[in-house]
């Protein structure tokens, strides 16, 4: 597969052929290797293989560059990859959960921003020790229509950093996209409040629920495919592979 890759490079090369490269790298691979031995890491590594070739373009080139690494030779370069102005996370000034990147396709620049907000798993932990199940139980979880100070807090900075997200897509002169683990059903006040001029993927040309992370409440779509007015959404649908605990989901996209 390297041979191939680098095969791909070179003609890229010689015929001035603009070309962006992603690496993939396995974390954690030798230990596992070393604990389920090393017939299940080739098994690991031929199903990582077999989702990147399905995820991807199929004018992409992926193969294997290292023992823990896949490399991707696209023909979309990324022009740009910022660390955007910071937004609040925990009190950390910068948060890797949350980037700009800009790429080159066929419909020209379009701007990236992928948002991994904070998780309501959080509150949810902080009451586990208070005896959880038996606050749902007993209805005191929510309190006269309000939650419990501990799911208010991330509710409170899942609104804050939506709010910065959008106030700096919405700025953007061209295409933009909003994509990521928004921890966002669609229903939700922070779509509403800060979202609702952006284009849903899903509610214009999803197929089937879009349903991709399995959690406790099966039809909540959380992850984020949105877009500004300057595109349109032609298919969205969600891939049958995992490479994390989410599904991937993806779509057609055309100028407006």
């Amino acid at each position: 597969m390297q041979s191939h890759l680098r095969e791909a490079l070179g003609t890229f090369h010689e015929l001035h052929v603009p070309f962006g490269v992603l690496c993939f790298q396995l974390e954690g691979l030798a230990r596992f290797r070393t604990s389920f031995g090393q017939e299940a890491a080739s098994t690991l590594l031929r199903m990582v293989a077999h989702d990147l070739e399905n995820t991807l373009w199929k004018t992409d080139f992926v193969g294997r560059w290292a023992d823990d690494q896949f490399l991707v030779a696209s023909k979309f370069r990324i022009v740009s990859n910022d660390s955007p102005p910071p937004i609040p996370f925990f009190g950390r000034e910068r948060s890797p959960r949350f980037r700009r990147f800009v790429v080159d396709t066929p419909l020209g620049a379009v701007t990236f921003y992928s948002l991994h907000t904070v998780s309501p798993r959080g509150g949810f932990y902080n009451l586990r020790g208070q005896g959880l199940r038996r606050e749902i139980l007993s209805g005191r979880l929510f309190s006269g229509g309000a939650a419990k100070p501990e799911i208010r807090g991330t509710a409170a900075l899942r609104m804050l950093q939506v709010k910065a997200m959008a106030q700096l897509a919405r700025a953007e002169k061209g295409p933009v996209m909003i994509v990521g683990d928004g921890n966002l059903p669609t229903l939700s006040d922070a779509r509403a409040r800060y979202l609702g001029d952006f284009h849903d993927g899903f509610a214009e040309a999803g197929l089937g629920f879009g349903y991709s992370y399995p959690s406790t409440f099966p039809w909540m779509r959380i992850d984020m495919l949105l877009s500004n007015d300057q595109l349109a959404f032609k298919r969205v649908e969600v891939g049958r592979g995992r490479a994390s605990d989410h599904l991937c989901v993806f779509g057609d996209v055309v100028r407006r």
